[in-house]
């Protein structure tokens, strides 16, 4: 066993995963857990009838919880109202999407407060509480879940990114899941004509890319005056390319539950394998200490 507590001999995908003991020593170092929604604490607007148990069990163990996801299209008070509303206790700043990490990545990263924007309200009056100007006559073209999409919109961000504006997109997801099992196209299909016309690649700021991991890391230390590293930290979430892949691409703990899109089957023909799978959310608390 190497010195991070997985096996150098690997004859399958359940041995590139850990074992229970080495699940429960991982475990012992996370102050901080990353909670995906859909699929993971409820399917569409229905909680899962164990996710309060799980939640109230993280709050025993004094485990931090950030309810993470990739949808710029709403706002933290969107979804703290729809969180709420399922009878979860929590405080909006425990809420953190890939807009949220977009206006701390611009922040600290950029001196860009000119910004062409495509996305929804939401995002706009995000981006107008925070202090950036939005205009056409833009330093950088941030480009959200925007279903009021149009040509002219395409084409002045392409005319301000041929002209050397930079290119930011907030989330990956080729496809959003809709209620029945449907889905819509999501901004990883809509980025594609930008990315075509231009030959310029964006900087993707949300699940699995770095920008939100470093911008939830800074959020965390701060606001806590803690210090938080990749080892406090863990990802929970049924999405194997972007929950998984988040924790296996930023080094920190992952871990796949199986209520929502993946299944074993899945992770059998997948490159991107889980540190663990659990059935459910709450039976984490199975591997937690004083529970």
């Amino acid at each position: 066993m190497n010195k991070t507590g997985r096996r150098t001999v690997i004859t399958s995908k359940t041995d590139i995963m850990l074992t229970k003991n080495e699940f429960r020593g991982r475990l012992e170092g996370v102050k901080c857990i990353l909670l995906d929604l859909d699929g993971t604490l409820y399917q569409e607007d229905h909680i899962f009838d164990f996710t309060l148990e799980f939640l109230e069990g993280l709050d025993a163990c004094s485990i931090k919880k950030i309810y993470l996801t990739n949808n710029s299209s709403k706002g933290r008070s969107d979804y703290y109202k729809k969180l709420t509303a399922m009878g979860i206790s929590l405080n909006e700043d425990e809420i953190y999407s890939s807009g949220d990490a977009t206006l701390d990545y611009l922040k600290r990263c950029t001196d860009c407060r000119r910004v062409f924007l495509l996305g929804t309200p939401s995002l706009e009056a995000a981006f107008t509480a925070a202090g950036f100007t939005l205009t056409t006559d833009a330093q950088c073209v941030v480009m959200g879940y925007d279903k009021t999409l149009t040509y002219e919109k395409i084409n002045q961000a392409y005319k301000l990114i041929k002209s050397g504006a930079s290119f930011i997109v907030t989330h990956p997801d080729t496809l959003c899941p809709i209620r029945n099992g449907g889905f819509d196209i999501d901004l990883g299909a809509l980025m594609q004509p930008l990315i075509y016309a231009t030959g310029v690649a964006p900087v993707i700021i949300g699940k699995p890319h770095a920008p939100i991991i470093d911008g939830l890391l800074e959020k965390l230390s701060s606001e806590s005056g803690e210090q938080f590293n990749l080892q406090s930290l863990a990802i929970m979430g049924d999405r194997l390319y972007t929950d998984i892949r988040t924790g296996k691409e930023n080094d920190f703990l992952s871990i796949l539950v199986l209520t929502g899109e993946a299944s074993r089957d899945d992770v059998a023909r997948s490159d991107v394998v889980p540190d663990f799978i659990l059935e459910r959310n709450v039976d984490l608390l199975n591997y937690l200490p004083d529970i």
